[in-house]
């Protein structure tokens, strides 16, 4: 298994292998991977929250995340590239259908169901980056995906406070 340098990835949660101490054990390709895939849709749904959203609000968060998710795309594609990991350049079934429910919500819905999606993924995210920190294998990746727990913590925050949640 090719280990990629860093990770700087904001997105979903990666299948899990037993360790031989019994603990869950992340593989780094499926980390890197499912990141990446969570990337490709952040940049899309917010993409379309720009383009259907209302609520300005909704729109600089939807900002945001456009912005960081291209700089993290890049920068995941160039040390991953560099390690000979090949990332997902499409959707997955999965996020498809995320992003296919976006596009089919009525104009009147749309903010929530994005600011909705957004709340579910960054759960889903921080979970996934907390759950590496502790169980992944020790390395750059892992130290890196420490260093971004903050940042996504504070991501998770800001969507609980426009969800009210």
């Amino acid at each position: 298994m090719k280990t990629p340098t860093l990770i700087f990835a904001l997105l979903l949660c990666g299948n899990a292998a037993l360790a031989q101490d019994n603990t869950v054990e992340q593989s780094t390709e499926t980390f890197v991977s499912k990141a990446a895939t969570a990337n490709l849709f952040e940049v899309e749904a917010g993409k379309l929250a720009l383009q259907r959203g209302k609520d300005p609000k909704a729109q600089e968060f939807a900002q945001q995340m456009v912005t960081d998710h291209q700089a993290a795309g890049s920068k995941l594609q160039e040390v991953a590239t560099a390690d000979g990991v090949t990332l997902p350049q499409e959707l997955d079934d999965e996020h498809k259908k995320k992003l296919d429910a976006l596009k089919t919500a009525s104009d009147a819905d749309f903010d929530q169901a994005y600011l909705s999606t957004q709340l579910t993924g960054h759960q889903q995210t921080v979970a996934l980056f907390d759950d590496y920190a502790q169980h992944g294998p020790k390395g750059e990746v892992r130290d890196t995906a420490e260093a971004l727990l903050p940042t996504l913590r504070m991501h998770l925050s800001h969507i609980e406070e426009l969800t009210d949640k």
